[in-house]
């Protein structure tokens, strides 16, 4: 009866559109609850999904027929309250999760932010790199006037100074470079593991 409310609802919401044949439906007592159960997310308390009865989740108002309920052993209305607050908490920790590891829907991929982040190191160590070598131009240069005197001396021990020192943090910048390489790869793998778990949770 209230399988046959729902769908009379249905009909007169669309206008009337809609035409069923009430004689090629089974309307009796516990049509469909097998394939409801399986509908729940996660492990359901209810009822295992097998390889020889899979889940049924396409139909919106009417279930195709089942093997007979015993209703003796069928879930309360406060475990039934239970289980649906357990998916609805499911549901929101899942999206949470979603949202903080930057997959969500419409977002970019943390493997384009990962990229993003590498390429602006890369444009870093080169724009030093670009420095280093003007500054060694500019030495060569003093070096070469320094043969006819002895007036730069004190310039040109202070630039190899400047000069041994940006290159001593060059060599910590790639260094540094490397490390955040390797872990944005070890966090990619770990970020990657997730969304298929996220996945498989979401289509079950």
């Amino acid at each position: 009866m209230a399988w046959f409310l729902l769908l009379l609802l249905t009909v007169l919401h669309s206008g009337g559109s809609i035409h069923v044949n009430m004689e090629d439906r089974d309307w009796d007592w516990g049509s469909g609850l097998h394939e409801l159960l399986h509908s729940f997310p996660a492990h359901s308390p209810f009822v295992t999904e097998t390889p020889e009865h899979a889940a049924n989740c396409t139909q919106r108002f009417w279930l195709p027929p089942s093997s007979p309920v015993c209703w003796e052993n069928i879930a309360g209305p406060e475990e039934f309250e239970e289980t649906r607050l357990l998916v609805l908490q499911n549901r929101a920790a899942l999206h949470a999760v979603t949202e903080a590891s930057g997959l969500e829907e419409g977002g970019d991929s943390y493997e384009q932010q990962a990229m993003v982040d590498v390429q602006g190191v890369r444009e870093d160590h080169l724009s030093i790199s670009q420095t280093v070598e003007s500054m060694q131009k500019v030495f060569f240069n003093l070096d070469a006037k320094r043969k006819e005197g002895d007036e730069h001396d004190t310039l040109i021990a202070s630039l190899k100074e400047q000069i041994a020192n940006t290159g001593n943090t060059i060599n910590g910048r790639e260094e540094m470079a490397a490390l955040l390489e390797q872990h944005l790869f070890n966090l990619e793998r770990t970020l990657n593991a997730i969304q298929l778990r996220l996945t498989r949770l979401l289509n079950q």
